[in-house]
């Protein structure tokens, strides 16, 4: 096999190219350590200890890291690892790891962000903003379907009532133009007409 291109990933690693195609990416002292040059053989021996010991172990060790900062979807964890120059195979091995232990977990993350945003946001809104976060539709109306069995619902006409208040909105002293401006907002935040309409006919 042999190394096509070695091009900076950032300032202390070194990006490898392998026939042509991306490999790896390692620290400087590793690419000379394994004794890495273009335009030379890489040995085998040295390209089965890197793609089998050295970076499966690294990038374990980054995803671990990575949801002790913060939670994690998977896609976001595993585009994460791609972005820090792991191969796809090897940043899915790390994956496979940190979900068997259950550190990722998609109806997890799902069901606690509907928790934490249910007051607040409409669902359509949070169902947008999981989907953005690589969550699958399928798991995201599950979550929303268990925490409105558990909780009775979004009250999503409170919401609107709340919105309302904090925007001062007077309905015997608005004028159409206030009323349309205020409907394409609460439209904008995934709202269903009728229960904004509802709010307004209620608000006093």
């Amino acid at each position: 096999m042999t190394v096509t291109a070695i091009v900076p990933f950032d300032k202390k690693r070194d990006k490898v190219f392998v026939e042509g195609e991306f490999a790896f990416v390692l620290y400087k002292g590793e690419v000379r350590s394994y004794q890495i040059r273009e335009n030379s053989e890489i040995k085998e021996a040295y390209y089965e200890e890197i793609m089998t010991k050295l970076l499966p172990r690294r990038a374990k060790l980054r995803a671990l890291d990575l949801l002790t900062a913060r939670s994690y979807t998977e896609a976001r964890l595993f585009q994460k690892l791609l972005d820090g120059g792991y191969p796809e195979s090897i940043a899915q091995e790390a994956m496979n790891y940190v979900k068997s232990y259950g550190y990722v977990d998609d109806s997890f993350y799902a069901s606690e962000y509907i928790f934490y945003h249910a007051k607040g946001m409409s669902s359509r809104q949070m169902e947008q903003k999981l989907l953005q976060r690589g969550i699958s539709q399928e798991v995201i109306r599950q979550s929303l379907a268990e925490y409105s069995e558990r909780e009775g619902g979004i009250d999503e006409i409170t919401q609107i009532r709340n919105y309302l208040e904090k925007k001062h909105y007077q309905k015997d002293h608005s004028d159409e133009k206030e009323y349309r401006k205020l409907v394409g907002a609460l439209m904008r935040k995934g709202y269903k007409f009728e229960n904004i309409s509802e709010a307004f006919d209620s608000f006093t």
